[in-house]
């Protein structure tokens, strides 16, 4: 089965400065670094090693979608194999089984604990961040997630939005009562979503917002005042010439919020590799 496959059939069912949040002060060495944080839910990282530059690494938490794993995740992202090139951390946790035999993200929102199973991914997914601070020589924190993965990476930015750096949503969303989002300050945040998806709709429905309206909830609490239009690319190799629309919003102060609309795509697309580079190029900015 090709990779596309499987996530269709899952979308179904030395050293280091001091100067920012979570860095260490200590010299590190790669030959010491983990390959896994996290005890009873381990979570695979991937990592420059002996390959490590010396600068601070951004940390980027990759978020998969409903019945995908993380493994699953970075396979279709393919942000693993960018880590020696654009030094960073990548951390790659598995959601919970559900009754179902698919893992889920709690995102405490609409998607995707459907059999309200007993789990706090919130506390689970700030563990592992603490883990990885601690063992790596970090800069920002930067979330990824797809689907289910956005949904949860947006519930991580309500809990504690001082510790998010950067949030990168493609097909998710968040509550649909934005006082269930109790953060009152911005986070850099960009939705990527298709408006023919299907699964999780551009446009929501009651249960969760769609995707303008996911931005300007951002935009908001980060004080932007405009819209503008930098340029169009080819994300999607499923869609015939440049059908992205980048759409940052202007006005925001020292956040980035933006919506990049992907005309006629999907809930998984077909990211190109112009799409993995500039995402990347997002995520790790500080």
């Amino acid at each position: 089965m090709s990779l596309l496959a499987l996530l269709w059939a899952c979308a179904d069912g030395d050293p280091a400065s001091d100067t920012a949040a979570g860095q260490t002060t200590t010299p590190i060495d790669p030959s010491t670094w983990p390959a896994t944080l996290g005890n009873d839910r381990p979570a695979r990282v991937v990592h420059p090693g002996a390959a490590w530059s010396g600068e601070p690494l951004p940390l980027v938490l990759l978020l998969h979608g409903y019945g995908a794993t993380g493994e699953i995740q970075d396979a279709y992202f393919g942000y693993g194999d960018a880590v020696i090139d654009r030094q960073f951390v990548l951390v790659t946790p598995d959601g919970t089984v559900d009754d179902s035999g698919s893992r889920f993200w709690d995102s405490e929102a609409w998607c995707c604990n459907f059999g309200a199973d007993p789990v706090d991914d919130l506390a689970y997914l700030w563990s592992l961040v603490d883990a990885a601070e601690a063992a790596f020589p970090t800069a920002h924190l930067a979330i990824a997630g797809h689907s289910n993965g956005g949904f949860m990476a947006y519930s991580l930015a309500c809990d504690d939005p001082a510790r998010v750096g950067r949030l990168m949503s493609l097909a998710g969303s968040t509550f649909a009562d934005p006082s269930d989002c109790a953060a009152d300050e911005p986070v850099d945040v960009l939705q990527v979503h298709g408006t023919a998806d299907d699964t999780i709709l551009y446009d929501g429905e009651p249960v969760y917002p769609g995707a303008e309206a996911v931005v300007t909830r951002w935009a908001e609490k980060a004080g932007c005042d405009g819209e503008t239009t930098d340029g169009t690319a080819d994300y999607d190799a499923f869609t015939s010439g440049d059908e992205a629309t980048r759409l940052p919003r202007t006005g925001c102060g020292d956040s980035e919020v933006a919506l990049w609309r992907l005309d006629g795509g999907s809930h998984i697309p077909a990211l190109t590799d112009a799409w993995r580079n500039d995402s990347l190029d997002w995520l790790l900015t500080d």
